[in-house]
């Protein structure tokens, strides 16, 4: 597993962003509201940051919506 790099990172969350009203919610197993990318966003996305695959852009989108969450709870500032 390859770790993303702050250049790398920094591109995605620009893209999301960018993409950001393609973005919903979704029920998660939980019970609650998790973010996700809509259709064709992951795509963009891996087109912007160069380096990444589309699975690899949905993987690093759940852990980053996953923190943001919890962030949030804690009542720490979201947006790393």
């Amino acid at each position: 597993r390859n770790r993303w790099t702050p250049l790398e990172h920094a591109r995605f969350v620009k893209a999301l962003r960018a993409y950001q009203s393609t973005t919903s919610t979704s029920e998660t197993s939980d019970g609650g509201r998790g973010a996700v990318l809509g259709p064709g966003v992951a795509r963009k996305i891996a087109e912007y940051v160069k380096t990444r695959t589309e699975s690899q852009v949905r993987s690093h989108a759940q852990k980053y919506f996953r923190q943001l969450q919890k962030d949030r709870e804690e009542g720490r500032p979201a947006g790393r």
